[in-house]
């Protein structure tokens, strides 16, 4: 509700490593390999099954690893039996567009999607209809066309991403995970927070950080809820936000503040009183500015990779650690608990034991201030001045934004005599 644009930011991300995805297959001739492929890997519709370890799933990076170096052999998924393991829809799921060129690249529209963008759209034609007659328009009638501008963006990004797929495919191994990070190299021989394999793809960046960062503390004070710890993870995150492309980013951020710009439509509505029209004003022109400032800080001027420093007091008990007198990576007993098939000897140790040194960088840190209240193996360099003029924007456009939705309701209360009146659409169409 406070911050839709933030799932669009998800879904284009998500978007854009599908894509990559898709290219990477096809350099390796896998053709067959398709945006819905990626996505449901993504979603963690693919368990990687390695010898005498646990099971975990993967997404389509490491799949893709996994298969360049012959660890597992290429899967035969057919887009078919992806559509069968889709909830989406029952009679008719998938509407076809047979246009030669596709005047839009849309090959399989997902048929509720496209009932609810057509619906989203006429709602759309109607506010502005209803302005070009000079019929009243309420701030709940453009809040809600601002929720539309996010909402069909998003569905663009999902158009090929399969909904609620519950069954997943298991994806053997005959090579031991031990033969598996011993060859990944030094990158892999560091702790891992969810599965063995995320030193492929684990890229930190602003928004994971700060992300990861707010949710922490917000499961410190019980407002979020603090899942069983299990490792290896069992399911991949909803809310993993990719990392953007430069190109990514910059469409996010104008995405952003067209979905701000929209709420100045209503800048000289009829409000119940003049006070309430100054908050909107005021609300309304504080989120356009800050979601400029705070967009073009953290994605052009911080720098988007951000190191991760691991040491060896950050490892907490309930984490897999290094037991370096029997030469493992194992858990704690409360993990076992929680996981009781969960072998306790989780890793074979052949990397050499030494302290991680924690290189000092210019600059102050967030974690100098601050300790991340979670249960992980890892501290972030969070830039100082990244967090605060985060935080301190997140807090103002979340007022403005609970000012404006406020509003929204209480100015139900006294509406103008054209609000009830309907659009009249013939004086649209041309007649004698």
């Amino acid at each position: 509700m406070l911050g839709p644009e933030f799932i669009f930011m998800l879904a284009l991300g998500q978007y854009v490593s599908a894509r990559a995805s898709v290219k990477a297959f096809h350099a390796l001739e896998h053709k067959e390999w398709t945006m819905k492929h990626a996505f449901y890997a993504d979603m963690g519709g693919i368990i990687f099954q390695p010898k005498e370890w646990n099971s975990f799933p993967i997404n389509a990076a490491q799949l893709q690893y996994l298969v360049e170096k012959q660890y597992v052999d290429y899967p035969q998924i057919a887009k078919s039996e992806i559509d069968d393991k889709d909830k989406s829809d029952g009679l008719a799921r998938f509407v076809e567009v047979n246009v030669s060129p596709p005047v839009v690249p849309l090959t399989y529209i997902c048929f509720s999607r496209f009932i609810t963008s057509m619906q989203m759209i006429w709602f759309t034609l109607n506010v502005v209809a209803r302005a070009s007659q000079k019929l009243a328009v309420t701030t709940i009638e453009i809040t809600t066309v601002a929720y539309v501008f996010c909402t069909l963006g998003t569905l663009f990004c999902w158009r090929r991403k399969p909904m609620e797929v519950s069954t997943r495919v298991l994806l053997r191994s005959n090579y031991t995970i031990h033969q598996i990070l011993r060859d990944g190299g030094r990158a892999a021989s560091k702790p891992y927070v969810n599965t063995p394999l995320e030193f492929i793809d684990h890229k930190e960046w602003a928004a994971t950080q700060l992300w990861k960062f707010n949710v922490n503390i917000l499961r410190k004070f019980h407002v979020v809820r603090q899942r069983p710890l299990i490792r290896p993870a069992q399911r991949i995150s909803s809310f993993n936000f990719p990392r953007l492309t430069q190109q990514a980013a910059l469409g996010a951020l104008l995405m952003a503040l067209g979905y701000a710009a929209i709420f100045l439509a209503a800048w000289n509505l009829d409000f119940p009183s003049s006070a309430e029209c100054l908050l909107w004003r005021i609300c309304t022109a504080a989120t356009v500015g800050l979601t400029f400032i705070t967009g073009v800080v953290e994605i052009f001027l911080a720098p988007t990779k951000i190191d991760r420093d691991i040491s060896d007091n950050c490892v907490e008990k309930e984490a897999p650690r290094r037991d370096i007198n029997h030469g493992v990576l194992s858990t704690s007993a409360e993990t076992s608990k929680t996981n009781p098939t969960m072998s306790s000897t989780l890793l074979p140790s052949f990397f050499k034991h030494q302290e991680c040194q924690t290189q000092a960088k210019k600059g102050t840190s967030a974690k100098t201030f601050f300790r991340i209240p979670s249960k992980t193996i890892t501290r972030f360099n969070i830039p100082l001045h990244s967090l605060l003029i985060t935080e301190l924007a997140c807090a103002i456009y979340s007022v403005c934004r609970i000012c404006i939705l406020t509003e929204d309701l209480v100015g139900l209360r006294a509406l103008p005599p054209s609000t009830f009146q309907n659009v009249d659409w013939a004086a649209y169409w041309p007649h004698i």
